[in-house]
This record gives structure tokens, sequence and C-alpha cells, in this order.
């Protein structure tokens, strides 16, 4: 145990008191001389965005940029609001102000879970993206030196970053005012700057290395609308013609013949019975046939049913949360008590091969194909599919829930204005492309053979960047 004495004039360098050991560590150590944070980096607060861009933009939240600082953006036109299905929540943050435009060399923080490296560097393919204000807006105060101050907060001063986070109840948080309590080391600094102006054009180059790297990468959304289209004869440019689709009729009596008088312009477009057709003209199944279990809405849970410090457990609460990045997170998923699993084991577990579907909100329709070794229970705001191996593979199902037509199903089905909700009812009416199950698992090599090879680049792309660490490292 490691124990540190400090007085409580110690305490009172920060206006909120703040007693966390890592924050007055960081406050307390003393460099024999220093930059202050703001003498590297200033806050951009010029960055609103008055109007709404006109024509089709590019949009990024956190949730869509990885550790690497890549980012996924969405493409949004709000000409075409009313039909873009996916994206509404999107359309909903910009018009309260969730927008900001940057410059090539500033710098984005993610200001939640800054631990999970989300730190971008905004160079000429993303100076045109606009981003959420989750983000902490940084430009350097020396542009010559903003991509090395780009390197330098990401690999050498991460720990500071997360030093200076608030820990509460929640996620760590972070803002601009935390930052500030950051120095740097004079000498260090100095040294970087100095010694590294002949080596600042080949970091650039193995920077522009990366990006090459990761922008040619192709994401598993696009294999598998490939490869299924191609499996099935989809037609996704018709797809996407009637997706776009503005103005339609729709004769009253499919209102009259429905049970629940649904009347929303996106469950009565035609990109619905397009594809409901499509499926339905080659060999399908309905979902709810190809379960061994019924199709059900996962277990809610009260605050003292997670696991409270110093107590050890192995199960996992399966909230939307863990299964935002279409994958089982673990580092996002929250422990349970033992009490709380066994009591719901029977009913609400997950297994090996469970696929879980987001059911509600802004994730609603992400699925992740739980892998093996996860033990847990799957959250209310989630619904579980444990399909028949006999008749379907999990992973083709799954691979299947990534391709533009099961999101369309999803986004044409759910119900509720403020709230989105798909039920497992709708679910298990959906039709699921059929083919004996030696070619599922060519589609599922296929697949992943594609998903391989993308992997295959990020690794190239991080041993390049490990290069650049170790340059900067040597300096």
């Amino acid at each position: 145990m490691k124990i540190t004495s400090y007085t409580f004039k110690d305490l009172f360098i920060e206006d909120s008191l703040r007693i966390d050991y890592s924050f007055i560590s960081l406050s307390n150590r003393n460099y024999q001389e220093s930059y202050s944070f703001t003498d590297i980096f200033q806050e951009v607060t010029s960055n609103t965005v008055n109007d709404i861009p006109s024509g089709k933009f590019r949009y990024c939240q956190i949730g869509d940029v990885d550790s690497n600082g890549t980012v996924n953006p969405v493409s949004l036109d709000f000409e075409n609001e009313d039909r873009d299905f996916e994206n509404v929540d999107y359309y909903k943050k910009i018009r309260n102000n969730d927008i900001i435009k940057v410059k090539k060399g500033d710098i984005l923080i993610s200001s939640i879970r800054p631990n999970l490296k989300k730190i971008i560097y905004i160079d000429e393919t993303k100076e045109d993206i606009f981003f959420t204000n989750a983000f902490i807006h940084l430009r350097s105060v020396d542009l010559r030196y903003s991509l090395i101050n780009y390197f330098i907060l990401r690999d050498f001063f991460l720990n500071d970053i997360i030093s200076v986070a608030r820990v509460g109840k929640g996620y760590p948080t972070i803002k601009f005012s935390d930052l500030r309590y950051i120095n740097f080391d004079k000498t260090t600094i100095d040294k970087i700057y100095s010694n590294g102006e002949d080596n600042f054009s080949i970091i650039s180059a193995k920077y522009q290395e990366i990006q090459k790297l990761l922008q040619e990468s192709i994401t598993r959304f696009d294999f598998c609308n490939e490869i299924f289209s191609k499996k099935f004869f989809w037609d996704l440019s018709e797809f996407q013609k009637i997706k776009e689709n503005r103005v339609f009729y729709r004769d009253s009596s499919i209102f009259v013949n429905s049970n629940d008088l649904r009347m929303s312009f996106h469950f009565n477009h035609p990109i619905r019975s397009y594809i409901i057709s499509t499926l339905q003209n080659q060999n399908f199944e309905l979902l709810k046939n190809l379960t061994t279990e019924r199709i059900t809405l996962g277990q809610s849970i009260k605050p003292e049913e997670y696991v409270s410090d110093g107590m050890f457990s192995n199960y996992y609460y399966v909230s939307m949360n863990t299964i935002k990045t279409w994958d089982f997170n673990a580092d996002e998923a929250k422990l349970v008590t033992s009490e709380y699993y066994l009591s719901n084991y029977e009913n609400k577990s997950v297994a090996m091969g469970d696929v879980i579907i987001a059911r509600s909100g802004e994730a609603i329709g992400k699925t992740s194909l739980i892998p093996k070794n996860v033990e847990g229970i799957y959250a209310d705001f989630t619904t579980r599919v444990r399909v028949d191996k006999n008749k379907i593979l999990p992973e083709y199902f799954y691979y299947f829930t990534l391709t533009d037509f099961f999101r369309s199903l999803i986004m044409t089905d759910y119900s509720g204005l403020q709230n989105k909700n798909i039920y497992p009812k709708n679910l298990g009416d959906f039709p699921i492309p059929m083919i004996v199950l030696e070619e599922q698992k060519e589609i599922v090599r296929d697949i992943e053979y594609s998903m391989k090879k993308e992997e295959q680049k990020k690794e190239k792309a991080h041993v390049v960047y490990s290069e650049i660490i170790k340059l900067l490292s040597a300096l």
C-alpha cells in the first residue's frame, strides 16, 4: 500500500476542493521549470455553427471515434431529414446546437471517459467534418507544433489527462478548466521542439501513411451488404433509390387492416414493403421460427445489485452501452452481484452465440454477438435472440443484422416519438433469408476473411504509429 501525506493547504489548490489521490498527486508534482497547459494549448470557443449546414455534410459524435483517433462520421442532409430513418437522433442533436466546426491542426479530446483515448487530430481529411460539442476543442498556441502536440497529449501525457478527470458515480468526465491543472516539463518540451524539427517531416510522412491505411479501410457493414446482396441478388441501387423517396401514396385500406392503426411515415414507407417482398420472394423464415427460446426483453436492475468496490464478480450486465460498437465491450459493462446473476440466470442470462439487440433510444437496432466466456444478464432495454443452430448459424444471423436490409427494417418498424422502441413481437416477424448451413458457413467465412484483411491494415498502421512514438521518445 502506498501512503502519501498532504497538508490541508494542498487541498485548496482547486476551487471544488478535490481530494482524489490522482489529482492531488499530479498537482503537487514539481518540475524545475514548466509550461502551463495554456502555454501550449488554447481552448477554441469560436467554433459555433450558427446556421444548419446546407446540402450533404458529415457529423461525428464521440461514439463514432475509436481509441486510435479514427473517425467514422455519418453523412447527413437536412433536405432529406424526413426520410433518413437511421439518423433521426443526429438531426435532433444538431437542432439543439450540439455541433461545432473545426480547423486543420485542431485537437479534440472526448469529455467523457478520457481513458479510452478518443483524441482526434484534425488533418485535411477531417476539417470539413462537424463534431459534437461534447469534445473539448483545443488549438496549439504555436501552430507549427500542432501534430507534435497531438502525439504529446495522446502518448506522453495521457495519464495526466486521466488524473485530472472527475470520477463520480458514473463515468470519468473532463472539462478544459480541469486540463489547466496539467503542467509540462519545460526541458522535455523544449528538447522535443528543438531537436524535432529535422524529424517533423518524417513524423508527418508516417502520420500520412497511417491515415492512408485507415482511410482505405472498408467497414464490416460494407462487407455484409456486398456478400449478402451478391448471394441473394439484392439490388442495392434500387434499394437506395426507394429509400430516398419522400412522397408516396398509401391506400387507406392498409390502416384498416392494421391491428394497431400504425400511420407513421417511416412504418408506411415503401422501403419497408420493398425489403419484405424481396426477402419473401426467396427462401425465408420468420425469425420467431428460428429460435430455441422466445425472443424476450432483458432484466432491470437496482443500484445495490451492481458490484461495489472491493467485491469480486465475473458477471456482466449487458446493457445497450456495452454493444454500441456492434461488439460486446467488456470495458463498458458493469459487474453485478452473484445473487443477482443467479436469481435471473434461468430466463435472462446470455450465452455464447446469443445475439443481443438494442431495442430503444439512440442505440436502437445495434447488435452484438456474445463471445465465449461471457457470463451475464442482458438489460431491460435490450432483446436476446437465441437461434436454433440446427437451422441457422448465430454468426450468419449476426452478420445479416449488419446489412442495410435488417437495419432499415428496424428503423421502419419502431414505435414511439420521443423514445423509439422495437419489441420482440416485431423482431419475431422479420423475414430472414435462408440457405443450408454449409452455404451459411461460406458467407460467414467470406465476411470474416475480408474483415481479417482489414485488421491487418490496422495492425500495420499500429506499427507505423509505434515508430512515431519511438522517434519522439528518442528526442
